[in-house]
């Protein structure tokens, strides 16, 4: 409970910033083109497999109405009771 009286100011339009987080993608579609592409764009590029949380994300991305940064934010804020 408490946990969402914090994160109050990220429902609706705010967004989820900070340290490392990079920004997430524009929609799901981004999402499942990084997880289809064989090269990854990281440093300097990568062949490396797709992380396997992509699909997910994605999904859940396209049931929020395409809004990856939905996902992300949903993902994130829904750790904190999980972890409790």
């Amino acid at each position: 409970m408490l946990a969402l009286v914090g994160e109050r100011a990220l429902f609706g339009d705010g967004v989820l910033l900070g340290g490392a987080l990079l920004p997430a993608p524009e929609g799901a579609g981004d999402l499942w083109a990084a997880y289809t592409t064989a090269w990854h764009e990281v440093g300097p590029g990568s062949a490396a497999d797709s992380p396997t949380w992509l699909a997910p994300l994605a999904g859940l991305a396209l049931l929020l109405r395409g809004s990856a940064s939905s996902a992300v934010d949903l993902v994130l804020l829904g750790l904190v009771p999980i972890a409790g």
